[in-house]
């Protein structure tokens, strides 16, 4: 039997397997690592150019003028001079070296620094108007016959006031009944004698 011929399917099998891969194929990475990977390369390229801006700003600053007294120029005026220039460079380095955080406690701090000015403030006002009234003239060497009589009854506050407040409305109940009692009274002895008039009442 005469040689046969491979087919050429076959031929190119075997000419295929010892060739290089046609494109590289990626192994298995996770998404997020290589999310993360990206993220870091960003970082030191913006890193460098950060970087890269400073050194600019500070030549500029190394470039610029500097401020000197001029001839015939008082030590008053000159430090006046130097701080109207520099003022608007302070302020933006405070801005930019400021964080979020601070600003935010700054905040605070002044909200909480008004609300204590406000409550002085109305202290200050209470106690000038109200103990004001109270305020009895009293001359010298006067003598106090007796200590003074307290008509209010203390409030109370808490478990007590809801535990008594059943009572005080029953004690309520109970004394404007016995006024009605005493009223009715009044008008009947008025009315079984009225031209006598009663030492009583």
């Amino acid at each position: 039997m005469p040689d046969r011929r491979k087919r050429s399917s076959e031929q190119s099998d075997a000419l295929k397997y010892d060739e290089p891969p046609k494109f590289d194929k990626l192994p298995d990475i996770p998404r997020r690592f290589t999310r993360v990977m990206r993220f870091a390369e960003l970082k030191k390229r913006n890193a460098t150019n950060l970087t890269q801006k400073k050194r600019n700003k500070n030549q500029k600053v190394e470039n610029s003028k500097i401020i000197q007294k001029l001839p015939g120029e008082t030590m008053f005026d000159f430090s006046r001079r130097l701080d109207d220039q520099m003022r608007p460079h302070i302020l933006k380095a405070m801005k930019e070296g400021s964080t979020a955080k601070d600003k935010t406690r700054r905040y605070r701090e002044k909200v909480k620094q008004k609300k204590l000015e406000k409550r002085n403030k109305l202290y200050e006002e209470l106690d000038a108007k109200d103990f004001g009234k109270f305020k009895d003239p009293v001359k010298f060497g006067e003598v106090v016959q007796a200590p003074p009589n307290i008509t209010a009854i203390p409030k109370n506050r808490g478990s007590n006031a809801r535990m008594s407040s059943d009572s005080n409305s029953q004690k309520l109940d109970v004394t404007n009944e016995l006024k009605l009692i005493k009223e009715k009274n009044k008008q009947d002895r008025r009315q079984m004698n009225p031209g006598k008039k009663r030492l009583l009442e």
